[in-house]
């Protein structure tokens, strides 16, 4: 299927359109972005459309890739889906169809988290902890459909807020699991051996930046930025393994001096921080560890999504 019966080519955000045999308006205009901007859809407040200018034939491809993993080839609880997409080849922009998430990123939760001291300091907990156990499921979906993400940060995470519902999105530069190459993703959360040919490209990939991804939800900042180490770079692939000691000597000691709560994350993100990629626990047994290290009196359930803020 395909979004169809374009009209008012002057007017795009105001749009109608045909889906499963019923026509609907796009609606208000609910967020923009450097991406473009995300519409609600009238008489369906459980979709949306996304308007993206596009800004060259790379940005296309990378587009295609999304709608066609997120359209066809996956369907989980925690992945955003998008139904219908359209190409407007006069004015170079995509239409997609996507659900609706009723939320923000996780990178503004943590954002938030960090710069308030929480009302009720297990209730902020149960809501990481609940959030970390399904981005792990939803990645664990993925790598056993063959496919890697290879952006898996904050920004990449939507997080609904009632009931809380993590959902992985933005996959551009995902690839098939047994084709990964090249560097792309983002500069705090990209494995080691993105940098260096010396190791092959794996999933575990997606599982070094879970890592990060873990440490920046609970610590409220990036490995990086709280070890005070600089990130790798590919120009000083040389000096990778002392920054990566560096990170492991900052986990340790923060196990000291951490929380219990919080702590008992910590063996788990130092295990998926490991320089060897065959090293590092799958995004499954990372979801067991969590579920079964997770402190007494932190499970979401016992609180309401308004716990959040």
């Amino acid at each position: 299927m395909r979004l169809s019966n374009l009209i008012h080519a002057d007017d795009s955000d105001h749009v109608s359109f045909c889906h499963n045999g019923h026509t609907y308006r796009i609606g208000e205009c609910i967020g923009k972005g450097g991406f473009g901007s995300v519409f609600s859809v009238l008489g369906k407040p459980q979709l949306v459309i996304k308007k993206i200018p596009i800004k060259s034939s790379q940005h296309y491809q990378l587009i295609q890739k999304e709608i066609e993993l997120t359209r066809v080839r996956l369907n989980h609880p925690f992945i955003l889906r998008s139904f219908e997409f359209q190409y407007d080849s006069g004015n170079q922009t995509v239409y997609i169809l996507y659900e609706r998430i009723q939320g923000s990123s996780l990178y503004t939760h943590i954002q938030q988290w960090g710069s308030n001291q929480p009302p009720l300091p297990n209730a902020w907990l149960a809501c990481q902890w609940h959030i970390a156990r399904q981005v792990c499921c939803g990645l664990h979906y993925l790598h056993t459909q063959g496919f890697t993400h290879r952006d898996i940060k904050p920004h990449n995470i939507m997080v609904q807020n009632s009931p809380l519902h993590a959902k992985i999105i933005d996959f551009g530069l995902s690839q098939p699991s047994h084709e990964n190459r090249g560097l792309g993703g983002s500069k705090t959360y990209n494995a080691p051996e993105k940098l260096d040919p010396a190791y092959p490209q794996t999933h575990a990939v997606d599982l070094w930046s879970l890592g990060c991804l873990l440490f920046h939800l609970f610590f409220y900042k990036t490995i990086f930025s709280h070890s005070k180490t600089t990130a790798f770079n590919k120009k000083e692939i040389a000096i990778i393994p002392t920054i990566h000691r560096r990170i492991t000597q900052h986990i340790d000691a923060l196990l000291t001096t951490s929380k219990p709560e919080v702590a008992c994350v910590l063996p788990l993100i130092r295990h998926l921080l490991q320089l060897d990629p065959n090293q590092r626990p799958s995004a499954h047994e990372a979801h067991g560890y969590l579920q079964h290290n997770q402190p007494s009196g932190m499970h979401y359930t016992a609180f309401s999504s308004s716990d959040l803020h």
